[in-house]
């Protein structure tokens, strides 16, 4: 069961989105996806639309802890944007469907475009 590390998107809009591929799928920290949606209680929204499929990776917090933090399969993320109502979720939605999830199916990775032609980060 391979897990590769831990990649952060940043998104002036909705903070950061932490991902992580896991046996050859990407992975979304469900409280980073929730939060970006609005959801007043992540922790509720990732039970009450999930599926449960999850598994939990290390990450370290603000105060430079280890925590075991749920990360949620790509369906699931799909299940919590189509069952807000809330207005950021339409933004969100557009944000992960049209720019993250094309970048990494062509790169392996979400990166900017000044990035992708750094010859060094290429190799």
């Amino acid at each position: 069961m391979a897990t590769r590390d831990l990649q952060v998107f940043t998104n002036d809009a909705f903070g950061t989105i932490r991902t992580v591929e896991h046996e050859d799928k990407v992975n979304f920290c469900g409280r980073d996806v929730a939060t970006a949606l609005g959801y007043k209680d992540p922790v509720s929204a990732i039970k009450q639309h999930g599926r449960g499929v999850a598994f939990h990776h290390p990450i370290t917090d603000a105060l430079g802890r280890t925590q075991e933090a749920r990360f949620i399969t790509e369906g699931d993320l799909y299940r919590l944007i189509f069952s807000s109502k809330l207005p950021a979720a339409q933004d969100f939605e557009a944000w992960v469907v049209d720019e993250v999830l094309p970048t990494i199916r062509r790169h392996g990775v979400y990166a900017i475009d000044e990035l992708l032609g750094n010859d060094e980060f290429l190799e």
